[in-house]
């Protein structure tokens, strides 16, 4: 019966997280878009901190069905508040030339002036692909950098949900108790939060690729120093925090990133096919831990070995950064050879 209902509530919480990314990324300021975004995401990381601790206090109480009826409950909660003041995207309400009068509403909310009603909107021209938004994603000059960045949050979760899921047993065989254990993936949640929101802060005043790619770098160091940290409690809860800094908080920085390399038209699709791929990585963890475990590996020989799955994603946005260059160059170049209005007119 549990395995319908997961299932279920999977397709829901699926759909959620990357439509509130591309949502959001519509309204915050681009200078700040990646830092407010990272923001946003880092809700997250907190819930998933919180929820141990009232799990903790309502579960041996109440039961464990207590626990998913707080759940339910706070969600549905939550759908006559987005239902009567969350606005709809301005952008795709205007790439998609409907409801300009909703639309002259958000914006004279927004800019706290009126609107004029004949007021007519209009976005810089969106490329017009076959086959709409995967069309999109999918295309000549996306493609390249789609698989790129399914495969960069595929690691990421991948290492992220061995983490999640494993560590607690890592921790235990070698040698700390089950709340030790339990406290290390509580620091580590707290790590990606703060670690998002700081990942979020540099790829605004910084190349947002080369940060990403740096904090993927730091995130296979932490991984293989392991073998160099002495082995007490304190040293692990430190290593832990940093884990959860640039293993969680790249993967955040990864929902900023692509959230501005696609255009408007296909933002939501392209961020939920990275979710949507990234689990994989997340199904993964789940049996790589278990068959690494069943190996008779501890600690010390894991997460060294994790460490070149962050090394993979961090060329993975290199090569990103690339294509992206080549773009621009591309697009400047077709610009100062398209004529001008005088030669095409000359009586203009």
């Amino acid at each position: 019966m549990m395995l319908p209902i997961r299932f279920v509530t999977g397709l829901g919480l699926g759909a959620v997280m990357p439509n509130v990314v591309a949502l959001w990324s519509e309204y915050v300021p681009e200078r700040r878009r990646s830092f407010l975004v990272t923001v946003v995401y880092s809700g997250f990381t907190v819930g998933a901190a919180l929820c141990g601790f009232i799990a903790a206090w309502i579960i041996p109480g109440y039961g464990w069905r207590t626990m998913l009826m707080v759940g339910g409950t706070l969600a549905i909660f939550c759908v006559p508040l987005l239902i009567l003041w969350l606005p709809e995207s301005v952008a795709f309400l205007t790439v998609q030339n409907r409801r300009p009068e909703l639309i002259g509403k958000i914006l004279s909310a927004i800019g706290r002036t009126n609107v004029p009603a004949d007021t007519q909107f209009f976005l810089p021209a969106q490329p017009v692909v076959k086959g709409g938004a995967i069309g999109t994603i999918l295309s000549k000059r996306y493609v390249a950098g789609t698989v790129l960045i399914w495969l960069c949050y595929f690691v990421g979760l991948f290492v992220t949900y061995l983490l999640y899921n494993w560590l607690p047993t890592m921790a235990k065989e070698a040698g700390y108790t089950s709340a030790e254990g339990a406290v290390m993936v509580g620091v580590l949640n707290w790590g990606g939060t703060l670690g998002s929101i700081a990942i979020g802060w540099l790829m605004d005043r910084f190349d947002r690729y080369y940060t990403v790619a740096v904090s993927f770098c730091m995130a296979a160091i932490s991984l293989w120093a392991v073998h160099s940290v002495e082995s007490t409690f304190w040293a692990s809860q430190i290593l832990a925090f940093a884990w959860g800094w640039f293993i969680p908080g790249t993967n955040t920085g990864m929902n900023a990133l692509t959230a501005r390399f696609y255009p408007t038209v296909a933002r939501s699709t392209g961020l939920s096919w990275m979710h949507a791929f990234g689990r994989f990585g997340a199904i993964g963890s789940a049996f790589a831990g278990a068959a690494i475990l069943s190996a008779g590996l501890g600690l010390g020989q894991i997460l060294p070995m994790m460490a070149f799955a962050p090394l993979t994603g961090a060329v993975a946005v290199l090569i990103i950064a690339g294509l992206v260059r080549r773009w621009a160059l591309a697009d400047e170049s077709a610009t100062k050879t398209e004529p001008s209005s005088a030669e095409i007119s000359p009586s203009a």
